[in-house]
């Protein structure tokens, strides 16, 4: 009898060490299983900041608990060192569905909020769930950035981005975006501040610019000194040709960062481009893009501004 009793303290012991183990790594909080009118104001759910994006307090059946992912992918990048669940014991955010999906915020613990993506399975019986209404437009980092997916609370890191990552851009919630990329192969979705973010279709990259200058370019738009072609070579000199045979004039040429704060021209440009030749020496703003014009498709143009009035110069290759 004495061994009988001794065993059921030691499964009563186990498994009341198991229920804290696992209100801890998933931190699980008080029963909620419906949200009635009224009910998300008496709770901690944080306020959805004016964007593209919303979400409101959605009433689960209790006690599942659900895998999250940063994107709507089984193999996509998971937060809590890939750990990341959800019980619906506490409040859950829904933002809308997206195909097998839903995306979803839920409170970790005080201040700590995680969004990401759950089945959508997990929607009650005769319940439904809107889509979501995601943009997706190209985007690069202007710098090193870290993606979090808890905006708005303790904005803890899900993944490190280098300068220059070329992401989608999916939505806006107050002063951050919602993107996707890859890391290690893997997909991800998350906030960034959308100031370190720019169009992927503009240069940001010193290096980038100066590959992409050295060529021949046709002049698009506006007045390259009576010539249609421009030849930018890689020690410094550039022409101006009527043809590939009629050279109008010759010069050398340069490019440095653009200081924005100058308000010099009228598209805040990345770069300016300097133009010596033997009538003087011309300053351009110059933003380089990727960009469709003609019947050509997509192709890089140089946008080339003299003033903040002016646009100038359009050259395409």
């Amino acid at each position: 009898m004495k061994k009988v009793l001794i065993v059921l303290m030691v499964l009563v012991a186990a498994v009341s060490l198991m229920s804290v183990s696992f209100a801890e790594e998933y931190e699980v909080a008080a029963q909620i299983t419906t949200t009635s009118e009224g009910a998300e104001d008496s709770l901690d759910v944080p306020e959805i900041p004016a964007g593209t994006l919303s979400a409101e307090v959605f009433g689960f059946d209790s006690g599942k608990v659900y895998a999250v992912y940063s994107a709507p992918d089984v193999k996509s990048i998971r937060g809590a060192e890939g750990k990341s669940k959800v019980s619906t014991n506490d409040w859950v955010q829904v933002f809308g569905r997206d195909g097998d999906w839903l995306m979803v915020q839920y409170d970790v613990k005080e201040s700590f909020y995680r969004i990401g993506y759950i089945p959508a399975k997990a929607i009650p019986t005769g319940m439904t769930v809107d889509d979501l209404n995601l943009t997706n437009t190209a985007a690069m980092t202007r710098e090193a950035v870290s993606v979090t997916d808890d905006p708005l609370g303790k904005q803890g890191m899900l993944v490190e981005l280098p300068a220059e990552t070329r992401v989608a851009k999916l939505g806006t919630m107050g002063d951050w975006s919602y993107i996707e990329g890859t890391k290690d192969d893997k997909r991800f979705r998350g906030f960034v501040l959308s100031s370190v973010l720019t169009d992927s279709t503009v240069v940001i990259s010193m290096d980038e610019a100066m590959r992409i200058l050295e060529g021949n370019w046709n002049v698009y738009a506006g007045d390259a000194g009576n010539a249609d072609h421009l030849q930018f070579v890689s020690n410094g000199d550039i022409f101006g040709r009527l043809s590939a045979d009629t050279m109008e004039w010759s010069g050398q040429w340069s490019i440095s960062q653009y200081d924005v704060s100058r308000m010099a021209y009228w598209n805040d440009p990345e770069f300016e481009l300097t133009i010596s030749r033997e009538d003087g020496v011309f300053h351009y703003g110059l933003r380089i893009c990727w960009e469709p014009y003609g019947s050509n498709g997509a192709g890089y143009a140089l946008i080339l501004s003299e003033s903040s009035h002016a646009s100038g110069l359009v050259l395409c290759k």
